[in-house]
């Protein structure tokens, strides 16, 4: 505990040399030289790994990305990517079971069942007691398969080992898998995590994917918040994958299948559509030869990987909803994605109007007009890896007309266009982004989490490297372009809750 409270000490104080150099170097400068050390391997099967080494606390973070998300499932199979995720964690036949050769014959046997089960529940309605029937059996083999398992034995074996920040998440363009562990472990760690992703057993999946399913009753079923953005993606898109969220469907979820799972991982966990990153402190000629050793025996996929679906943009929706919570407004505009000019224009308008205290539509809806109790801007929502939505958020007072407050967000934004933005805050607001971008480098994990992001979804990391020397490009007349161009009245999708409840209705 001592040697770990001293390391967390040790990493407040890079910072905050980190922090007092940002404020000394431009941005530009200081993003530079710090990723001036990436170096890329390029692995015969195609898999990409970008490696950081920095001096410091003996310790370094790795991330797996693959190029798997929400975006790349079919309508009828949404939330397939993230399950798949929920899998990895199962283990393989190494990893996870005290005994596979015992354990299989049942696994086979449960998927089996499945299948039978399944097609009775597709083709056979009147047949629902033979179902029912089928996952009785399926209960049980799937209690029986539990004797030989090891319950998170990842987690088991990475803790053992000093390992922690061991997690995965699955976006609309990506899944990653990441850890941090000790220097001296990371022949450890490049074996733990190729047995994570490349040979899964799909063991407990009918029962993982019941986990899915409360997941996602609880964070979207029970979210107001959350169904507010669902309804406004639905509004968003006449179709294509950026029209659902994430979790998926409650009906699809329900229907994922093992045979599912295998296609997805067959089809997208291959290795010339994965990037691996480490940051920190490691051997880098040990790390390069681990690499090629255990992530360079993995065959390429034989077939080009699917493009995802296209997703087809609609314009100019309105709609309100009635739900329990507290009043909110959503207004979404269409907008290309990084690294599109016009995008790193939107970067800018939405720190311009939402990104500190003294910010316009803050300023305005919030402390003058006291319409709001908070504003926020996402831009690049829900994934980049088609053209977006630049969106805003306000949390409106309940005193306040919401057709009001709406007006004064559009007045804002046409001030804008009317009167440009002076040099001064233009400069003020882009070195604000910059610093907090260079910032961010400054973690292990999270750099590593955002180079293998903009390496899967760009094909090139030097992005990062050039992210405030492309904002500092930005002028005024830029921004009033893409606001001419993207966020105006009659193109905007506005989605509004009024809490009719908390009113006393």
């Amino acid at each position: 505990m001592a040697n770990l409270m001293k390391y967390k000490w040790k990493n407040v104080f890079i910072c905050f040399i980190g922090f007092l150099l940002v404020s000394l170097i431009s941005p530009h400068v200081f993003a530079k030289k710090m990723l001036s050390n990436v170096k890329k391997i390029t692995l015969s099967n195609g898999m990409i790994w970008l490696l950081v080494p920095r001096k410091g606390v003996p310790v370094f973070s790795g991330v797996i990305t693959v190029k798997a998300g929400g975006i790349d499932e079919k309508k009828g199979k949404t939330g397939i990517a993230h399950l798949f995720e929920h899998m990895a964690f199962k283990g393989s036949h190494r990893l996870g079971s005290i005994d596979f050769n015992k354990e299989k014959p049942i696994l086979n046997e449960i998927e089996l069942l499945a299948r039978q089960a399944e097609n009775i529940e597709q083709y056979e309605i009147s047949n629902s007691n033979k179902s029912k029937q089928l996952w009785d059996q399926i209960s049980q083999l799937q209690k029986k398969a539990a004797t030989y398992q090891i319950k998170n034995e990842f987690d088991i074996i990475l803790n053992r080992n000093g390992g922690f920040d061991e997690n995965a998440a699955t976006s609309k363009d990506i899944t990653y898998y990441h850890a941090s562990v000790p220097s001296d472990r990371l022949t450890l760690w490049m074996h733990l995590m190729a047995e994570l992703i490349t040979a899964p057993t799909f063991r407990q999946f009918y029962l993982e994917r019941d986990v899915v399913a409360n997941e996602r009753r609880d964070r979207m079923e029970s979210q107001p918040a959350a169904q507010l953005y669902e309804r406004l993606f639905d509004a968003a898109y006449v179709s294509g994958p950026y029209k659902w969220s994430t979790i998926g469907f409650m009906n699809d979820i329900n229907n994922l299948t093992i045979a599912d799972a295998r296609k997805y991982h067959t089809t997208y966990y291959v290795p010339n559509n994965m990037v691996g990153t480490l940051v920190g402190e490691f051997d880098i000629k040990q790390a390069k030869k681990l690499i090629k050793s255990v992530f360079g025996k993995l065959p390429t996929s034989k077939r080009p990987i699917p493009e995802p679906m296209p997703t087809i943009a609609r314009y100019g929706q309105s709609i309100n909803m009635s739900l329990d919570a507290s009043s909110k407004i959503l207004i979404a505009y269409h907008k290309p994605t990084f690294p599109s000019k016009d995008s790193y224009a939107v970067d800018v308008l939405a720190h311009l109007l939402c990104g500190s205290r003294s910010s316009r539509l803050k300023e305005h809806l919030v402390y003058k007009k006291r319409m709001a109790s908070q504003v926020y801007c996402f831009s690049g929502t829900p994934g980049e890896r088609q053209d977006n939505l630049f969106i805003i958020q306000i949390d409106t007072l309940n005193s306040a007309n919401q057709d009001d407050v709406i007006y004064e967000v559009q007045k804002t934004i046409n001030d804008i266009v009317e009167h440009g933005v002076s040099k001064r805050e233009l400069q003020k607001v882009q070195n604000a982004i910059s610093t907090y971008f260079v910032f961010g480098l400054m973690d292990n994990m999270d750099l590593a989490k955002t180079l293998a992001e903009v390496q899967a979804i760009s094909s090139d990391w030097r992005l990062l490297q050039d992210y405030p020397n492309e904002l500092a490009r930005i002028s005024s007349t830029d921004i009033t372009h893409a606001i001419k161009r993207y966020i105006t009245k009659d193109l905007a999708i506005t989605v509004k809750q009024q809490a009719n409840a908390l009113e006393g209705k």
